[in-house]
């Protein structure tokens, strides 16, 4: 399971869990976005 699926998953069944701001900062870490050259897709948004 990767680091978005299980954070879903510890929000949905247990939203106070302490587990979610590491949960976060890992999907974070993974994410491939690149706002910078991707600044068009935000257009309008």
């Amino acid at each position: 399971m990767n680091a978005i699926s299980k954070l879903i998953e510890v929000l949905e069944h247990n939203p106070k869990s302490n587990q979610i701001v590491e949960l976060i900062k890992i999907a974070e870490s993974e994410s491939s976005v690149d706002i910078t050259k991707q600044i068009d897709l935000l257009t309008g948004v």
